[in-house]
């Protein structure tokens, strides 16, 4: 039956795109070279995207112009110090200067970001980078033992799966041997009829929203169908994935969990091998820094990751600023694999709080909740002093949990007014990611 699955898998895949298994095979290649080599093809490809930038993207002449920076001085990795770091605000001000100036034969489609800060940012895909990229997602997926043609079941939001899935969107899931299934205001009713449709078709893998696999394994874990699932292993993404979520996702399903990093309108990918020492970096499409406020790559500390596009011509990012915090190691990890490690993912930096004037971002908030038996959290803030807290508690939360919470919080901010509502699930509405932090106060301005 796997080989029938396999055979599927590849006819089907080169008659509705050959370009991503022509690029899944170009992969087979570089993953044999050495981190020297991919080294030297990513500062090749590098290279060539600052060149081709500097004379066919309008934004980019003005600004290495302004600058005094000629193309030939960003010559290797070391030397994106030299240029500035690109917001998503000096896309959106200058989005026409981002598209090529002479006509070309480059084939894109239009896309755009979530808009988890209200104002959605509009870019480009090229074909042959959203071919590389679902190629490279099937590779990532391969340090956790999937193989082309096994089974996977996708739970999301409209990222990944949109709230009604098309007739194309289920042919293109047949052929890949994918269900997918929108977590759009999944409630019970939404999960039996999931759960009941998993358990007849025995998948191997699921992948989702953390969020929204965690919902699916607490109502697993409610109604015993823990021994219904032959499951080998969880792809959680697009969301931190919290440590109790891990362990508890992990416990429902008796597999491992391996979170993944992606960002598409960086082109930056990175996936945790069964080690779990952190995620592995992949070099081909893009290219990933941490910086601290100078814009200087840094290791072992926590830093602002930026991404620059190496096969995006269509529109390319160079240091484009994700809004993502991470740390990345310069250690290695101790499988086989021969990339980079993002050793750890902090949150955003547009998640903060500020409570009696005093600041507190989401890596403190997760350093924080971390410490507590706690299986998923939302911080609310209400007004300047007031904040309320929605707790989704695990069986070993105590009263000690929530006195903790109360005097970490106000050994940092003074006296606040803090509101506990503990919460039987957390619902996924409108389509969109679990936010962990809302500040209302910054709504109201």
């Amino acid at each position: 039956m796997l080989l029938i699955y396999r055979l599927k898998f590849y006819f089907g895949l080169s008659i509705i795109n050959f370009g991503i298994l022509k690029a899944y095979y170009s992969l087979t290649k570089t993953n044999k070279l050495t981190l020297k080599e991919l080294e030297e093809l990513q500062n090749n490809k590098l290279r060539q995207i600052i060149n081709y930038s500097y004379y066919n993207i309008p934004y980019y002449k003005k600004t290495f112009d302004s600058k005094n920076i000629k193309p030939s001085d960003i010559y290797t990795v070391k030397d994106l110090y030299k240029l500035p770091i690109l917001t998503k605000s000096d896309i959106r001000k200058n989005i026409d200067d981002f598209y090529p100036i002479h006509k070309n034969n480059i084939q894109y489609s239009n896309a755009s970001t979530g808009g988890s800060t209200g104002e959605p940012l509009k870019y480009r895909v090229s074909k042959f980078s959203s071919e590389m990229s679902f190629a490279i997602l099937l590779r990532g997926w391969g340090l956790g033992g999937y193989k082309l043609g096994d089974k996977v079941v996708i739970i999301a939001g409209g990222s990944l799966v949109g709230r009604d899935i098309s007739l194309k969107s289920k042919i293109v899931d047949y052929v890949l041997n994918f269900r997918s299934y929108s977590s759009y205001g999944v409630n019970d009713t939404l999960l039996k009829q999931y759960t009941d449709d998993m358990i007849e078709w025995n998948p191997k893998y699921i992948r989702g929203y953390a969020s929204a696999i965690f919902l699916l394994a607490e109502y697993v874990y409610k109604n015993n169908l823990e021994s219904k699932f032959n499951i080998k292993g969880v792809f959680t993404t697009s969301e931190m994935l919290l440590d109790k979520q891990r362990e508890f996702i992990s416990k429902v399903f008796t597999s491992d969990v391996f979170d993944t990093y992606g960002l598409n309108d960086g082109a930056i990918t990175a996936f945790e091998c069964q080690t779990h020492q952190g995620k592995h970096i992949d070099m081909e499409r893009g290219l990933l820094e941490v910086v601290d406020d100078d814009g200087h790559c840094i290791y072992n500390q926590e830093g602002y990751i930026l991404a620059t596009t190496l096969m995006e011509y269509s529109m390319p990012l160079i240091r484009y600023d994700t809004g993502d915090i991470g740390i990345l190691s310069d250690e290695k990890c101790s499988c086989s694999i021969e990339r980079p490690l993002l050793k750890e993912l902090k949150g955003r930096v547009t998640d903060t709080l500020k409570l009696n004037g005093i600041l507190i971002a989401s890596p403190i908030i997760t350093v924080l909740m971390g410490k507590t038996n706690v299986l998923q959290y939302q911080f609310i803030q209400i007004e300047h002093n007031k904040l309320k807290i929605k707790i989704l508690k695990s069986k070993n939360y105590t009263d000690e949990d929530e006195v903790f919470i109360i005097e970490s919080l106000t050994s940092h901010v003074g006296n606040i007014v803090i509101e506990f509502e503990y919460v039987n699930m957390f619902s996924i509405e409108d389509d969109k990611k679990h936010k962990f932090i809302i500040n209302m106060i910054d709504e109201k301005c």
